[in-house]
């Protein structure tokens, strides 16, 4: 039987369906083994239809590689529960599962996803079938959900995932990667457990901070070093080995891991280098950026919002942005809305690959005025004022993009560093 809530919520209709066991396992086709995209840390993924939409089905299971403890799902799943409906109500990311329904039989804990998905980014690093478009757009995409749970919020702690796995992020059809555990979130709006003494889960086997290994200790950074840990695989083809219990060596794949990246001239795998897309810099910058992340001192780490201003320089990115569609991994052209309570004033925060374009077109209209007369004089020589600044015609990004024909290659000039000249037409 599936029951149905609806409610008003500051403009949004919301609509959280409950699943009792029957309805889960009509959905999942009594949880076949065909459906199952693989495990979680506490559970099975399976596909399912619902009302002829595609979704994506968890269930927490009490069993599994992990040391559970009585009542631990219960707390996960209230409180990823809680987590999704607060992120319905309020600003979202695109890389955030969004809930569709829970389990309404106290015998089984499950949480149904709007998801239609590929595959697990675990899977298709191991059947091999991935292709380095693709391993950017995950790379980049899970970059900006890290950037955007780090971010301050107040009242709120910034979002720790401290769960990091490749097996907890799936694919939809455009290849955005999509989160769907919180399992072990802290801060937001839930419990800030950075602090809460002898915890006995230090994250995902292989991809567990060292520092929180030895000292138990939480921070931002714990999730940079397990990123670190899932760009070395996206772009080395190796997988962080998984044990199946929790022994004295339990850290082991996550060292063998910083061992590859400090001892192999190059982590790039080679059969990666012929993809199409494939720039030569771009496979050096995306090793050092792994290699950095899982640096053994955190003060050593970027943040994230470093990673991504960092990958958005990337030759595929700055180039194949539009063809690729990389720019809706980042929200496409959605412009967030955040209060500023230092002001208690909303600010409009621009994606940031668009303020790079803005920020840099400003800079050259300055420039354009700084010639032999002095930086304080126009084109012919004469004192410029203010007003004649705001005479230059500034164009949109779309614009520009119709001047230069998508800016393609054929009206591809040349290059300077961090720029690119493009011939075209005022039409």
């Amino acid at each position: 039987m599936v029951t149905v809530k609806k409610k008003e919520v500051k403009g949004y209709l919301l609509l959280r369906s409950g699943f009792a066991a029957k309805a889960l396992a009509k959905i999942t086709n009594e949880f076949h083994e065909d459906n199952k995209i693989g495990d979680f840390q506490f559970g099975e993924i399976y596909r399912g239809t619902s009302r002829e939409e595609e979704v994506t089905v968890k269930i927490w299971r009490d069993e599994g590689k992990y040391e559970m403890r009585p009542g631990d799902n219960q707390s996960r799943f209230s409180d990823e529960t809680q987590l999704l409906e607060h992120f319905i109500k309020t600003e979202s990311h695109p890389s955030l599962a969004k809930l569709r329904g829970v389990s309404t039989d106290s015998k089984i804990l499950a949480i149904i996803y709007h998801l239609k998905t590929v595959n697990s980014v675990h899977n298709l690093l191991e059947k091999d079938s991935f292709t380095w478009e693709q391993r950017i757009k995950v790379a980049l995409g899970f970059a900006s959900l890290l950037e955007f749970m780090h971010a301050e919020n107040p009242p709120y702690m910034p979002c720790l995932i401290r769960n990091i796995h490749a097996a907890h992020i799936l694919l939809n059809e455009d290849y955005k990667p999509v989160l769907i555990d919180y399992s072990m979130l802290s801060g937001g709006i839930l419990t800030d457990r950075r602090h809460i003494v002898n915890q006995y889960l230090e994250g995902c086997h292989g991809y567990v901070d060292p520092v929180v290994a030895h000292r138990g200790e939480w921070s931002d950074k714990s999730d940079v070093f397990s990123y670190g840990v899932l760009l070395l695989a996206l772009i080395s083809k190796r997988i962080p080995e998984e044990e199946s219990e929790l022994t004295e060596n339990k850290h082991k794949p996550q060292n063998s891991m910083m061992s590859f990246s400090e001892h192999k001239s190059s982590v790039v795998h080679q059969s990666l280098e012929f993809e199409p897309y494939f720039y030569s810099s771009d496979g050096v910058k995306v090793a050092k950026l792994a290699i950095k992340c899982m640096q053994y001192h955190p003060q050593k780490r970027p943040t994230m919002k470093q990673v991504v201003r960092y990958l958005q320089n990337l030759c595929i990115v700055r180039r194949h942005s539009n063809e690729l569609n990389i720019h809706k991994i980042l929200g496409d052209d959605e412009i967030v809305l955040r209060t500023d309570n230092r002001s208690e004033k909303e600010s409009k925060l621009i994606p940031a690959w668009r303020w790079e374009y803005f920020s840099k077109s400003i800079n050259l209209k300055r420039l354009s005025y700084r010639d032999k007369g002095g930086p304080n004089h126009g084109p012919a020589g004469k004192r410029s004022s203010g007003a004649e600044y705001e005479k230059i015609k500034v164009f949109s990004y779309e614009e520009l993009k119709m001047f230069t024909n998508g800016f393609s290659e054929g009206n591809l000039m040349g290059e300077i560093p961090i720029w690119k000249i493009v011939s075209g037409e005022d039409q």
